[in-house]
This record gives C-alpha cells, sequence and structure tokens, in this order.
C-alpha cells in the first residue's frame, strides 16, 4: 500500500530526541519505523556526529526500520559511509533494517564501488522504501555454531 510522503499511520509511541532539535538531519517517526533525511554532505563533521546520535537513539527505540532519505545530498565521504554503516550494524543485531531512499548517482556508484550496495537495500523514493520496509521481517540473527 503506498502512502503519499509524509504521510504516516499515528504514533504509538513518542521518540524524543535527547538534545536540541536536530539541525542537519530532518526526522520523522511514525508506528515502528523512522525517515531521517541529511540536509547536509555527509562528510565527518558535525553532521555526521549527529546522524549517529540520531540513529543511535531510533535503534534504542525498537523500531523495525529506519528510511534513510539521501534525497537531499550529492555526496557521501568515507566517515559518512561510517555512520550508515553503524547504523546497519546496530539495527542488524536485532533484526532490524536500515533502508537507503533517493540515492544520488554518486552515492550509488560509491555504494557500488565500496560493495555497500550488497549490504544496504536502495529505493527510488522513501515510499518504496517505507512499503518495503514494512513487508520485512524483524529477525535477530542467530550464531552458527563454531
Amino acid at each position: 500500500m503506498d502512502r503519499p510522503i509524509g504521510s504516516f499511520p499515528a504514533r504509538a509511541q513518542e521518540v524524543e530526541m535527547e538534545k536540541q532539535r536536530p539541525k542537519y538531519n530532518s526526522v520523522r517517526v511514525a508506528e515502528g519505523f523512522a525517515v531521517v533525511r541529511p540536509e547536509r554532505r555527509l562528510v565527518g563533521d558535525t553532521e555526521t556526529d549527529e546522524f549517529r546520535e540520531i540513529a543511535s537513539q531510533l535503534n534504542a527505540s525498537n523500531l523495525k526500520f529506519i528510511v534513510v532519505d539521501l534525497g537531499e545530498i550529492d555526496w557521501v565521504s568515507t566517515p559518512g559511509l561510517g555512520a550508515l554503516v553503524e547504523a546497519h550494524q546496530r539495527f542488524a543485531k536485532r533484526g532490524a533494517h536500515v533502508l537507503l531512499a533517493r540515492v544520488d548517482k554518486r552515492i550509488h556508484n560509491l555504494l557500488i564501488i565500496t560493495k555497500l550496495s550488497m549490504v544496504f537495500d536502495t529505493f527510488p523514493t522513501e515510499a518504496a522504501a517505507i512499503t518495503a520496509g514494512e513487508a520485512m521481517p524483524v529477525q535477530v540473527p542467530t550464531n552458527p555454531p563454531a
């Protein structure tokens, strides 16, 4: 079921950002998921630190998935990729997902070169990512016997 961008069901829980309102990322939380939209390039400065903190807080809220909407930025540097991978690792440890939406061609090429395209699911729109995320099960990974 496709929803218009920005339309979310009523909140069952409220997730509060611990400090002040984010300066470089917009965050919208809905039932079981959130959308994080970096508004500046993730290049290892305060915007990347803020993204890491937001992802950590959202993970602590036990959301099923987050969508990182990269449509407002055209570049991610190594520290920015590290922040995305860190978010993925946090969510994956409990079986949840980090999905990328509206990925710029340059960022997409970077994901391919670094083989991170095998780690992240990317979607052309935020709505497509939300629909896919709602269909994904949350399964805590099991470690195979050694």
